[in-house]
């Protein structure tokens, strides 16, 4: 009984013991850089998004079935249903026509007594109200200026939008019917 030829076949001649240490350094390090780069690739996408959102924020819209085109009263209420509270200072709407031109956007230089275009509640918003938690925002056509009821007639669809202007972005927007 050769003992030698044996030892030869379990554990291998000097030549083929160093092939598995090498393959194996081999796969460990193909796998050290896979997951490195998966990782990195995570965390670098995660780092683009943050800052940049806006509110999350659910609204539900209506029309006024009394609204009139060639009269200054009520056109559209938007409702803040549940989500993040948004400042009005914070806060521009944007009402668009039926081919999607803006109408007329309100900012926070409409929020004042001075100027009744959109109400928070039934009452011009100052800069510090909010927007959240069961807050109504009225959209009124035809006072100061304001085109909606020149652009909009019955049964016109349009839309109104919300914009968060710190972030830069959309967080709801409604399309309604005039009535």
């Amino acid at each position: 009984m050769d003992l030698h030829k044996y030892r030869n076949k379990l554990i291998g001649s000097e030549e083929e013991r160093a092939v598995s240490p090498v393959i194996g350094v081999i796969l460990m390090v193909a796998i050290t850089v896979i997951l490195a780069a998966v990782i990195a690739a995570f965390v670098l996408d995660m780092g683009d998004d943050m800052g940049n959102t806006g509110p999350q924020t659910a609204t539900d819209a209506s029309t006024n079935s009394g609204w009139n085109d060639s009269n200054a009263n009520e056109l559209a209420y938007v409702t803040h249903t549940s989500g993040d509270s948004v400042e009005m200072a914070n806060l521009e709407v944007i009402v668009r026509g039926p081919d999607g031109q803006n109408i007329r956007t309100f900012d926070n230089t409409d929020w004042s007594p001075s100027s009744d275009e959109v109400l928070l509640d039934g009452s011009s918003p100052s800069g510090d109200d909010v927007f959240g938690g069961g807050a109504q925002l009225t959209i009124v056509s035809g006072v100061s200026g304001n085109d909606i009821g020149d652009e909009l007639s019955s049964g016109d669809k349009f839309s109104i939008h919300l914009v968060h202007t710190q972030s830069d972005t959309t967080f709801a927007e409604k399309e309604l019917t005039a009535p």
